[in-house]
């Protein structure tokens, strides 16, 4: 989810309900069915992006707010505004519910992966006037953007990689089948960040899901 509309969703930026909330549930409810050995233990991987380096990781994005107007007030609405900046936002959260996960759950190997720019549909609303009038839009519509695209063949080696590889570590990051560095625009500390968002998780789950 990239260039969609900006909408609220449990009171919360609908992308990062789409891309983080949603896969916190989801693996919460498959944990006890994540079975491996000492020698090869189950492996998760989270398909995250380099374009969290554009994060700041404050957590206004990741917050739940009181009502959709509070969070309309807060953040604004609409691609141009903060489209791009909240798909950054979920793509760190990618990044740091792996590296909880792994630090919460040391039997099973956690993983978050760049994949590259690969060619897909998942820019197929790159024509749409609103994305189109970005920067990130217009880059993307650049001919020597789609020459450097991937096949998805070569966009998913990474993540076979961390699934495959024994020498793949958990709670890390991963990019061209190699460990990469974690950084981003704002000056948060990661490991605060990554708190913050774990305790809004639990409790985005205690409010809207149930466990079975």
């Amino acid at each position: 989810m990239f260039s969609c509309s900006t909408e609220c969703l449990y009171n919360i930026n609908s992308i990062q309900v789409v891309n983080h909330y949603s896969h916190f549930y989801l693996l919460n409810e498959l944990l006890e069915n994540l079975k491996g050995t000492e020698n090869d233990p189950a492996r998760v991987v989270a398909l995250s992006s380099k374009a969290h380096e554009t994060a700041l990781g404050d957590g206004k994005f990741w917050k739940i707010y009181s009502s959709p107007d509070e969070m309309v007030s807060s953040l604004g609405t609409g691609i141009k505004n903060i489209g791009v900046q909240s798909y950054c936002e979920s793509k760190l959260a990618n990044i740091l519910h792996m590296r909880e996960m792994a630090k919460r759950y040391p039997a099973i190997k956690f993983m978050s992966v760049h994949p590259g720019i690969v060619k897909t549909s998942f820019f197929r609303f790159s024509t749409e006037s609103e994305f189109k009038g970005t920067f990130v839009g217009w880059w993307l519509n650049t001919s020597f953007v789609q020459w450097l695209q991937k096949s998805p063949e070569q966009g998913a080696q990474t993540s076979m990689y961390c699934i495959c590889s024994p020498e793949a570590e958990t709670g890390h990051y991963y990019a061209e089948c190699a460990q990469s560095k974690v950084a981003i625009k704002g000056k948060r500390n990661l490991d605060e960040a990554q708190e913050e968002l774990w305790n809004l998780s639990m409790k985005f789950v205690e409010e809207n899901c149930q466990f079975h």
